[in-house]
């Protein structure tokens, strides 16, 4: 028996069992192609701005060795099943996973055909700079890249010598907007606690990041001083 289109199947008044089964073969099919042509398109660029180090990272290779990191990866899973309207916030010291843990984040959103994004803090600054230069002192051009992803992560978003005023102002206005379209945000933040986290990003800022947000301390061993392979 010759294969058939999915139109001619679809336009046949009546269809026997055989006819339905390949129906649904052929929409699954369909699905799964453009899932993966959603995942490519997608998930490369943001997974070129997180950085070869990262391409890998997910979940089920992350390196828990505290029932802590275990019970956020579990929370970070039941998210990731769900709506991504909270926004996400990794507070810790350098080297304990917080961008492995987002990157694996962003992963299970982009798998489920949710459009993602990905930042570093220098380079989100840099950009703005640069768009200031460029356009005159605007940088609508920027916020707006920024603004539109379902979920977007800003790893680390400081600067070695503090945010300057033009920054901290520019930083609550893309959370703001992000916070009142209900897009999460998720950020990792190399600080001890919230008030340090305020002092970094602006108490403004701060406010709203966390305003409903899952809020995950990882203060526990750092990879790189122990001697583990970093994650």
């Amino acid at each position: 028996m010759p294969e058939r289109s999915l139109a001619e199947i679809l336009s046949s008044r009546t269809f026997k069992v055989a006819d339905k089964k390949e129906q649904l073969a052929i929409i699954d099919a369909e699905k799964d192609t453009a899932r993966a042509e959603f995942n490519k398109k997608y998930s490369d660029k943001w997974i070129r701005a997180a950085g070869f180090r990262y391409k890998d990272c997910e979940f089920e290779n992350y390196e828990c060795t505290d029932k802590r990191q275990t019970d956020a990866i579990k929370l970070l899973k039941e998210y990731a099943a769900g709506e991504p309207t909270r926004n996400v916030i990794f507070l810790g010291p350098t080297g304990t996973g917080k961008d492995h843990l987002a990157v694996g984040l962003l992963r299970r959103f982009t798998r489920r055909l949710i459009g993602c994004g990905y930042v570093s803090g220098p380079q989100l600054f840099a950009d703005v700079a640069d768009a200031w230069r460029r356009e005159g002192g605007s940088d609508l051009a920027i916020h707006k890249e920024y603004s539109v992803p379902r979920v977007l992560c800003i790893s680390d978003p400081s600067l070695p010598g503090g945010l300057s005023d033009a920054n901290v102002k520019f930083l609550y206005r893309l959370i703001d907007e992000r916070y009142r379209a209900c897009r999460a945000t998720v950020v990792t933040l190399n600080a001890k606690d919230g008030d340090n986290a305020a002092e970094l990003l602006g108490v403004q800022a701060w406010s709203r990041l966390i305003e409903g947000a899952i809020k995950i301390g990882c203060n526990w061993g750092d990879y790189r001083r122990e001697g583990r392979k970093e994650k």
